[in-house]
């Protein structure tokens, strides 16, 4: 892992969510990527290098459940936690969520201190893991 920015994508089609959290991240010294669609984040998703994924599930086309397991099936992408936000509140939803592959759930609304802790949570995991490994 080098000394720049961990780098994010987020992929949710509601642009004033994807604002709000690209703000603050951005304001804890994130570099973000939007995108918002599944096609679209998958997309990105292969052409640059990301430490973690934000993602929505309810997208237009692509839904945010089937852009997680092609990412977790993805031997140059599974190690990138996902992070789902999402209006999707019942318990079976959460446990499709994270049958996906995904790493954490989060429901809207939100409190912004809990996706930066679980951002950081998880960013510090994947640094770990990448020490363990090398």
């Amino acid at each position: 892992m080098s000394d720049a920015p961990e780098s994010i994508l987020i992929v949710d089609d509601e642009q004033s969510i994807t604002d709000f959290v690209s703000y603050s991240l951005k304001k804890e010294g994130f570099s973000v990527d939007t995108a918002a669609n599944g096609e679209e984040g998958l997309a990105a998703a292969m052409r640059k290098d990301y430490d973690l994924f934000i993602l929505d599930i309810m997208l237009p086309g692509m839904d945010g459940y089937e852009f997680c397991r092609r990412i977790k099936a993805d031997a140059q992408l599974c190690h990138i936690p996902v992070v789902l936000v999402t209006a999707k509140t019942t318990v079976e939803d959460q446990i499709a969520g994270l049958n996906t592959g995904a790493d954490a759930y989060i429901t809207k609304p939100f409190e912004p201190k809990l996706l930066l802790a679980l951002v950081n949570s998880q960013l510090q995991n994947r640094k770990k893991i990448h020490a363990l490994l090398n």
